[in-house]
């Protein structure tokens, strides 16, 4: 599709607000960027080209601090059926109609959305997190290879294994790295990137990455209290838009 200058400053904008997201709490540029996107072109043609600025991003971050090795290794059972979930979770794409991935897109947000607003806590024993780590993890590659939202499950679920900080930055990313990988190896085998979706994906890769560094120069020196609550209106108002749009409520 031809892009207006205007729709392509919205892109930017969009684009690079998740970026700012991602850089400073580690994950939500897709979370964020692909419903919005979503809304003005066509969902399964964002769901393709974002996953390789999705990529990036997560490259970015990873190259910003040591590895927290003990933290990777606990989160090996996750990474695993992750990555096994997003290759079907990908190969799902072409059956998919635009309605069915907006639906798919609004309706992870919005849960995401309000579990964060009621302030969901789960605590897991050891025994318990051996069963939900490969579980929640093929489910969250699955949701996450056919809309690029991996996001809410893995923040969720690692929010409950405590992680400090910077681990729970870099093993969200690094699962998301993997897990965006397979997908564009899947999406590349399918034959799903015409010359222009790649060359718009590789093009995003540049407000991406400008927003993330700048987000985590504020990582490191703001608070984030007022900033989530600008994200969770955001969230939550875009995902009730394309549930509405993905039930045939609104175009």
């Amino acid at each position: 599709m031809e892009l207006s200058p205007l729709l392509l400053l919205y892109v930017f904008i969009v684009v690079s607000f998740g970026a700012f997201v991602k850089g400073f709490a580690g994950f939500g540029l897709p979370l964020i960027a692909v419903p919005l996107l979503a809304q003005v072109i066509d969902p399964k043609t964002v769901v393709v080209t974002f996953a390789i600025p999705t990529l990036v991003s997560n490259l970015v971050v990873l190259l910003q601090g040591s590895v927290p090795w003990l933290a990777v290794r606990r989160a090996v059972p996750f990474l695993l059926t992750l990555s096994a979930g997003a290759l079907v979770g990908a190969v799902l794409v072409p059956t998919l109609d635009a309605r069915l991935v907006s639906l798919l897109i609004g309706v992870v947000a919005l849960g995401f959305g309000l579990l964060s607003l009621v302030r969901v806590e789960l605590k897991l024993t050891a025994g318990q997190e051996r069963v939900a780590s490969p579980v929640l993890g093929g489910a969250c590659g699955l949701l996450g290879g056919a809309t690029t939202i991996y996001a809410p499950l893995a923040a969720l679920y690692f929010q409950t294994l405590r992680y400090e900080k910077w681990a729970f930055v870099y093993v969200l990313s690094l699962l998301f790295l993997v897990a965006t990988s397979v997908q564009v190896a899947t999406f590349l085998a399918l034959r799903m990137y015409r010359p222009e979706l790649a060359l718009g994906g590789l093009l995003l890769c540049l407000p991406i990455a400008l927003g993330v560094r700048l987000g985590l120069w504020a990582h490191r020196r703001a608070s984030a209290m007022w900033f989530r609550q600008v994200v969770l209106l955001l969230v939550l108002v875009s995902s009730v838009q394309l549930i509405a749009r993905g039930l045939g409520l609104i175009r």
